[in-house]
C-alpha cells in the first residue's frame, strides 16, 4: 500500500544542509534553519509561497531554471528521478550564490500529490563570472559552426589526452578545481597539473582562453 505524505517540517528539520520542501503546486511547505541562514529568508516569510518566487534559480550561464511549471515539477509528475545539478539562487539581500542541488520525491497515496525535498550545498562559484563565461563560450561555439571564418593557418597543437579533455569539458562548464577533482576522483594537485598542461598545449594564458580555443578547434 502506498504511504501517506510525511510531515513536511519533520522531513527537512533534521537535514544538516539547507533544505526545503514543496508540494505538487510548487508551494513551499517547509524551510529549515540552515536554509534560513544560507538564503536569509525566515521560514514564516516563505511558507506557502511558490518556490520559484523565492529561489529565482538560473543555470550557471544565467538562463532561468525556476518558473511556474519548471522541468523538475514535470519530472515529479512523471515520477522520474532527478539527478543532482548546479544552479545560482537568489538570497534575501539580492546577492546570488551558486549551489549544488539534490531533489528527493516523496509520493502520496493520491498520485496527484507529492512532496519534493530540495537540498542545497553551496559550491562557492561566482555566478556573475559563470554567466560571463557562458556568454563567451557561446560566442566561441558560434564562431566554430560551419560557415564561420576558419582560424588563421598555423602550426598544429599537440594532441590532448583523454583525461585532459575530461578536465577541459568541466572547465567549459565553469567548474572549479575542487569540483573537478571530486568528479574525477583525483587530487586537486593533479587537476592543476592537467590545467597547466592544457594551457601550454593550447597556447592559452587563462582557463577561459583555453576553453574558447578548444571550442574553435572542435576539441570539445
Amino acid at each position: 500500500m502506498k504511504r501517506s505524505l510525511p510531515d513536511p517540517a519533520a522531513t527537512v528539520h533534521d537535514i544538516g544542509d539547507p533544505a526545503f520542501a514543496t508540494d505538487e503546486r510548487q508551494r513551499i511547505v517547509s524551510w529549515n534553519r540552515a536554509a534560513e541562514q544560507l538564503l536569509g529568508y525566515a521560514a514564516k516569510a516563505v511558507r506557502t509561497r511558490p518556490c520559484h518566487e523565492i529561489v529565482c534559480g538560473t543555470d550557471l550561464f544565467g538562463n532561468p531554471v525556476c518558473d511556474l511549471d519548471c522541468t523538475f515539477t514535470r519530472m515529479a509528475r512523471r515520477r522520474e528521478p532527478i539527478a543532482s545539478f548546479e544552479m545560482c539562487v537568489r538570497k534575501a539581500d539580492g546577492a546570488r550564490i551558486s549551489v549544488a542541488v539534490s531533489a528527493l520525491l516523496l509520493p502520496d497515496r493520491d498520485p496527484s500529490r507529492w512532496l519534493q525535498v530540495h537540498i542545497f550545498r553551496p559550491i562557492g562559484r561566482d555566478c556573475e563570472t559563470a554567466a560571463l563565461l557562458g556568454r563567451l563560450i557561446g560566442w566561441a561555439a558560434a564562431t566554430s559552426r560551419p560557415g564561420a571564418p576558419p582560424d588563421a593557418p598555423g602550426r598544429s597543437l599537440p594532441p590532448l589526452t583523454n583525461r585532459e579533455i575530461e578536465v577541459l569539458r568541466r572547465l567549459a562548464e565553469g567548474k572549479r578545481t575542487e569540483s573537478i577533482a571530486d568528479e574525477l576522483c583525483v587530487s586537486v594537485a593533479t587537476v592543476r597539473t592537467h590545467v597547466r598542461n592544457l594551457l601550454t598545449k593550447l597556447e592559452a594564458h587563462s582557463r577561459l582562453e583555453a576553453v574558447t580555443t578548444a571550442l574553435r578547434k572542435h576539441l570539445i
